[in-house]
């Protein structure tokens, strides 16, 4: 029998925290895990996905053992914004993970200026052209990486991936989508203009959902190490901005 208590994952930049949460919204236990950020360049900013994932099973695990595998009835999502992963086929990053703080397409961004704004795309997917969004990354990438381009299969943020990872099921939340710079805020789905300017396909994006969305945890090498049941619902959740307001009550319009 399922119990009753909530597992949240907060995905951060530095490191993943993990809390254990009552039906009343008391925090029980709270684990967290450090993880680096690698600069091989000057204004480059990476960290390893696999690495990533590595940390917050360790957390969770740890969070696990202070009770029983089945005292957990969810298992709950947030995430940094602004993280640009490349995939092929079977889920390997084919480059390491960009994170907000990665600026090498500044070029990039200056270049597209003029045009972006004649556009009027930031009244489409209400963010300025800045280099933490994929639009400049993918301009950036096919001038001096054109092979990561050509062998990726999507593009994803790393809870995309790392849900991948726990459920078999490839989703990006709206909440998180709308940190790429791609997302149609009034249409909720890829806007199909700024995608055309990237010259990018949108069937290399992953398909979006609510972060509402519920998937089952798989047979997988996360569940065996963490030791959390088979089947146990996961939650996608969203950015750790919009969660952050919404955790400090900021419920109605104007807040």
């Amino acid at each position: 029998m399922r119990g009753d208590l909530t597992l949240a994952v907060d995905i951060g930049t530095s490191s993943c925290k993990i809390g254990v949460y009552d039906r009343k919204g008391e925090l029980l236990f709270a684990a967290k895990r450090d993880y680096p950020s690698f600069s091989p360049q000057p204004s480059f900013a990476e960290q390893d996905p696999k690495d990533i994932l590595r940390n917050i099973s360790e957390a969770v695990k740890e969070a696990v053992e202070q009770y029983t595998p089945h005292s957990f009835a969810i298992l709950a999502f947030d995430t940094m914004l602004h993280s640009t992963i490349f995939i092929d086929r079977e889920g390997n990053p084919l480059y390491p993970l960009l994170n907000w703080m990665d600026t090498r397409s500044a070029g990039e961004v200056e270049e597209l200026q003029g045009e972006y704004q004649a556009h009027g795309f930031y009244f489409r997917n209400g963010v300025p052209l800045h280099t933490i969004y994929h639009l400049p990354r993918v301009f950036w990438f096919r001038k001096n990486k054109p092979h990561i381009l050509h062998e990726t299969w999507k593009v994803v943020a790393i809870k995309d991936w790392i849900l991948w990872k726990l459920t078999g099921v490839l989703l990006c939340d709206y909440s998180t989508a709308s940190g790429t710079g791609f997302l149609n805020l009034s249409q909720c789905e890829w806007d199909a203009e700024i995608l055309e300017m990237a010259e990018f396909p949108v069937e290399k994006l992953p398909e979006l959902c609510e972060p509402e969305h519920v998937a089952p945890l798989q047979d997988s090498e996360f569940q065996r190490e963490t030791g959390l049941p088979v089947a146990l619902p996961v939650i996608w959740g969203g950015g750790d901005g919009p969660y952050a307001n919404l955790g400090e009550g900021m419920f109605h319009q104007g807040e």
